[in-house]
């Protein structure tokens, strides 16, 4: 039995087979948490099962119960299926090879894991999160109200008009008398696509095209605890931010740096999140991997996605100053954001703001230094390593970050999970702390944690600051890497 035992252990620690392992461990603690919750046995108290019941949007409860038990039964059995379909087939472990045998059983764990996500996201479906009630649901209204092009010619929104245009395609697209909700989640899923298939691209570098581990990790996307909170549930839109900056790591992994800048370009466009890539960037412009002329695109992209707006009267100044404008919207040091700024009293805002951005332009700029050597061609999880590194220190050191910027470092580092499946304690420790700060906003789901925000906020900097530490510390033993005569020339 114990040389079983340790036969079996050897074979799921693998690192061509954890990734695999993990992904059907996800789906058995899903389906039992979401079986338990229904439960009023064991450690859940009633009372406790009385206030997440009333957190979600079931009219009949009891429906709620036998959703869940359909839900948690449908779960287990893919779990065994997929397990058995991925490690155990005619007594021979596939994905140590790895290589899938046959292109139906392929077709097969896609169509379990579209149904997982289907059935993972349904019961967030009617979610109304803050942002969606007070700002996004009103500029849908606004647009459908107005017309698509007179709606652009208006300062309606203090977003930029990248996301605007989606709204508006979106309104177009939906009865006059439909609800808003839907619509906006579909956006927000639509970018869920393009995020993942910009997943299944990156994850294919490292494997072969008959793995079955590029198949899971785009498939496993969907169900990231946070990408479920912050898009299906809040009805937000950083997905689509992150999905251009996979698509950029993409393009400059395989050694297409003008393509990898329109991605880099279209996040920022999006959101200011996506200018957290800048250390990583510095990194590249320092490396050689992507020549300086470049950075002319970053405004030649941002001004071509004004244009439709221009066109209909809107003055260009009001959208060049979007990010100024949202950056003294907030006098906070630290909006909900699982960072050291969250311990400094507010009352010290004028104080701290200015070191603290020094503070953080220094690290960004100590950090690109350190990793320009390191950053080897053509090498997707360095690439990936290296980029969520840079984004997570400029969050952890920089005030007046929200409790979403984290947001794509995250999603990083479960994409670098697949291919460094010891990195899954950063993943664990990212989410958790992200988690914390995402229940405070929303406060949709905060009455089952056995925590008040406040007191769980210190823990969620603490988990932060060592998942930080373990990346860095993988980051520390990178070796670094002579430039190629390309790079000499560039840098030259």
């Amino acid at each position: 039995m114990r040389s079983c035992l340790l036969r079996h252990a050897e074979i799921l620690t693998r690192p061509d087979v954890l990734p695999y392992a993990l992904f059907v461990l996800a789906i058995v603690v899903y389906s039992g948490a979401l079986f338990l919750l229904s439960l009023p046995v064991g450690w859940i108290t009633p009372d406790m099962l009385k206030e997440y019941m009333g957190t979600l949007h079931f009219e009949n409860k009891v429906a709620h119960f036998w959703y869940a038990c359909v839900v948690s039964c449908a779960l287990a059995v893919a779990a065994c299926v997929l397990w058995w379909l991925g490690l155990y087939r005619k007594g021979q472990v596939l994905l140590a090879s790895p290589v899938l045998p046959a292109r139906h059983e392929r077709w097969l764990v896609l169509a379990i894991g579209l149904a997982l996500i289907v059935l993972a996201k349904a019961p967030f479906l009617p979610d109304e999160g803050g942002d969606y009630t007070g700002f996004v649901k009103g500029w849908f209204d606004y647009i459908r109200n107005q017309g698509v092009w007179r709606a652009y010619g208006t300062s309606f929104s203090n977003y930029t008009p990248f996301y605007t245009y989606l709204l508006g395609i979106a309104a177009v697209l939906t009865p006059h008398d439909a609800s808003p909700l839907i619509p906006v989640k579909l956006v927000t899923l639509a970018g869920e696509v393009v995020a993942a298939l910009a997943v299944y691209r990156l994850v294919g570098l490292r494997y072969s095209k008959q793995s079955l581990v590029p198949l899971l990790a785009p498939l496993s996307l969907p169900l990231v605890p946070t990408v479920l909170i912050n898009g299906i549930s809040a009805a937000q839109c950083d997905i689509w931010h992150t999905a251009f900056l996979l698509w950029a790591m993409y393009w400059f992994v395989c050694d297409r740096p003008a393509l990898g800048m329109v991605g880099v370009a279209l996040a920022v466009s999006f959101k200011i999140m996506g200018a957290l890539i800048a250390p990583f960037m510095l990194a590249l412009l320092l490396r050689g991997r992507t020549p300086w002329t470049y950075l002319i695109i970053l405004p030649l992209v941002y001004l071509a996605l004004t244009v439709p707006c221009l066109l209909e009267g809107r003055p260009i100044a009001d959208m060049l100053f979007i990010y100024s404008n949202q950056f003294y919207t907030y006098g906070s040091l630290a909006n909900n954001s699982a960072n050291p700024y969250w311990f400094v009293p507010n009352e010290l805002y004028a104080q701290v703001l200015t070191p603290g951005i020094v503070l953080s332009a220094l690290v960004a700029l100590a950090y690109a230094v350190r990793t320009a050597p390191k950053l080897s061609e053509g090498n997707v999880e360095i690439m990936l390593l290296c980029a969520a590194l840079g984004m997570a220190l400029l969050f952890f050191t920089m005030p007046k970050m929200h409790d979403r910027y984290l947001f794509a470092a995250e999603i990083f580092v479960w994409v670098l999970m697949f291919m460094r499946p010891h990195l899954w304690l950063v993943a664990l420790l990212f989410q958790v702390a992200s988690l914390s700060s995402y229940i405070g906003f929303l406060m949709l789901y905060q009455n089952i944690f056995p925590l008040s925000y406040e007191a769980r906020m210190p823990y969620a900097v603490l988990m932060n600051a060592v998942g930080i530490a373990l990346l860095a510390y993988e980051w520390w033993q990178l070796p670094d890497t002579p430039p190629n005569a390309a790079e000499m020339q560039e840098y030259a």
